[in-house]
């Protein structure tokens, strides 16, 4: 076993990588689903991001508001497109936590944390 344990970390980065890849090719197909078949929701997604933006820069004092907003505009398809990418992740990953505890320990309950094995010692 300890012949294969080098490629431990490969694997790892490769299982991480791939879960990149095809979440960001996922929101790019939906991108292209929608633009092609139902582009109002393109447009409630364009309109509900603009509208955290504004939000969000509104709290900040009046110069720096104003320029985070136009920057942050200005990049607007990328912004949310790296959005939509990060909420998939999100939900993805969520699901993934979930699926990996209830198969691990099943409908039984969970073990107890271990009990420490030291005990310190008080002199009085």
């Amino acid at each position: 076993m300890a012949k294969f344990d080098r490629f431990r970390g490969l694997w790892i980065w490769s299982r991480v990588q791939f879960f990149r890849l095809w979440t960001a090719l996922a929101v790019l197909s939906a991108y292209a689903y929608l633009w092609v078949n139902d582009p109002e929701y393109l447009t409630w997604w364009k309109r509900a991001i603009d509208t955290l933006i504004e939000s969000g820069c509104g709290l900040l004092p009046y110069p720096w508001g104003d320029r985070i907003e136009s920057t942050i505009g200005d990049i607007g398809l990328w912004m949310q497109i790296t959005l939509a990418v990060l909420l998939l992740r999100a939900v993805v990953g969520a699901f993934i936590v979930a699926f990996r505890r209830n198969s691990l320990y099943g409908s039984a309950p969970r073990p107890a944390a271990a009990e420490p094995t030291t005990t310190l010692r008080r002199d009085a």
